[in-house]
């Protein structure tokens, strides 16, 4: 298949638009719910919040992945050339806000990105790397970005060339910056709070930035740490926990980005 710059141009923007446009079309199914006043029947009502908060996390990564499966059969990526290939990211890099930083990868895993160029480090220690030559798209990698320091979750599509990975071409977005959108596209009632766990159970995305990246079974709390447990074990379900103030949280794992997406609200005291 092959697929011009112009074409990529116009393919590119699409993806991002389906993107906003299921975000934006989840937010009007929802808006109703979401106004709700939470009453005495939580889990009820917590659920459209719920749905609506993954629904939006998953869209946003979802339509990183389509642009970057865009990118991966152009010409300009599998001739391996960097300067070909970097005005198709740049256009990425210029219309996703949580991107921090967008990159290309050869299969020695130097990488090149956007905004620094060729790097003096490699990706080839990463631990989602085989996964990538070996074919297969990564979704969700928690990892510190390289090139900037910052918490980011990885999206990445190997580059296909006479039967095998020749590079790749990936994303690393902000899970501060999405928690922030997160915050900003659904309002919580003061009690309420959002999170994501990874299948580690390391925590992706968080209403309070600050507890990014941190294993909420290690912050001390019996009862925290047995309901991660559970939330990691079952599909979905509901739990009660102690951690500065009585929770009790409803939860669902995505069979997307495979993390468990988690809502709750802080019981009065």
């Amino acid at each position: 298949m092959r697929i011009g710059f112009t074409i990529f141009l116009g393919l590119a923007m699409l993806c991002m638009s389906w993107s906003t446009a299921s975000a934006a079309a989840a937010d009007e199914t929802e808006t109703a719910e979401i106004s709700m006043h939470l009453t005495s029947t939580f889990e009820d009502d917590l659920k459209p919040l719920l749905n609506a908060y993954s629904s939006l996390a998953d869209e946003r990564i979802k339509g990183v992945l389509r642009a970057l499966r865009v990118a991966a059969v152009t010409d300009e990526a599998r001739s391996g050339d960097w300067n070909s290939i970097k005005g198709l990211l740049a256009i990425l890099q210029k219309d996703d806000t949580c991107a921090v930083s967008i990159w290309y990868v050869r299969r020695d895993g130097s990488y090149y990105t956007v905004e620094f160029g060729l790097s003096d480090k490699k990706l080839n220690d990463r631990p989602y790397f085989p996964v990538l030559m070996g074919g297969e798209d990564v979704i969700g990698s928690l990892q510190l970005s390289k090139s900037t320091g910052k918490r980011s979750a990885i999206v990445a599509v190997p580059i296909m060339k006479d039967g095998g990975a020749v590079g790749a071409v990936g994303a690393s977005l902000s899970l501060d910056d999405m928690s922030a959108m997160l915050r900003d596209r659904i309002e919580l009632p003061g009690n309420a709070l959002f999170y994501a766990l990874d299948s580690k159970g390391l925590c992706s995305l968080h209403t309070d930035p600050s507890k990014v990246f941190l294993f909420p079974s290690d912050q001390g709390s019996d009862t925290l740490k047995a309901s991660v447990k559970d939330m990691l074990t079952n599909k979905e379900g509901c739990v009660r926990y102690e951690f500065h103030g009585k929770k009790t949280v409803i939860y669902k794992r995505s069979d997307f980005t495979n993390w468990t997406y988690a809502i709750g609200i802080k019981d009065a005291q």
